[in-house]
């Protein structure tokens, strides 16, 4: 899913949705299947906190789970916000913004 640390940032900040999310958004779908897909976002971010480069600039990762039927679930990365300026209310707005898409 992600290779490289994103070079492009929007506003400052860069997801990628769950690839096989609209596949697996059924209540038929196993949890066990669920738990993979969520597992791969978590490593998928780890990977990409291990790519941060040492510079100037702040970059955050986050995982965003939507449960039960991970039909919204992604990772978001946002670069040059101190992490103070990071709130819940901010993280709401842009996955608001982020799931009409």
């Amino acid at each position: 899913m992600t290779l490289k640390l994103p070079e492009e940032f929007h506003h400052g900040y860069w997801h990628l949705s769950l690839p096989v999310a609209q596949v697996i958004y059924s209540h038929n779908t196993h949890k066990k299947i669920k738990r993979l897909c969520i597992q791969a976002l978590l490593d998928s971010a780890k990977h990409l906190i291990d790519l941060k480069p040492n510079d100037e600039e702040h970059y955050r990762v986050l995982v965003l789970v939507d449960l039960p039927g991970l039909w919204y679930s992604q990772i978001i990365v946002f670069k040059g916000v101190p992490i103070l300026k990071i709130s819940l209310v901010v993280i709401y707005d842009l996955c608001l913004k982020v799931c009409k898409h």
